[in-house]
């Protein structure tokens, strides 16, 4: 998800989310574009997974 998109969702500043992912509140994924520029996203899922391995609970 874009920090553009997650800022839309939660009401969060852009700021706030590039210091929630610079100091790893936020997991982060880089997709390359070129060699000069990348694009950050806000990996939605390993943050969902995180949450859940830390409630113990069985997804079966």
């Amino acid at each position: 998800m874009t920090i553009e998109r997650y800022s839309e969702l939660t009401g969060l500043s852009i700021d706030t989310i590039n210091d929630m992912l610079a100091d790893g509140r936020l997991i982060r994924h880089r997709l390359r574009k070129d060699k000069k520029r990348e694009k950050v996203m806000i990996n939605i899922a390993a943050m969902t997974v995180d949450a859940l391995s830390e409630c113990n609970l069985n997804l079966n």
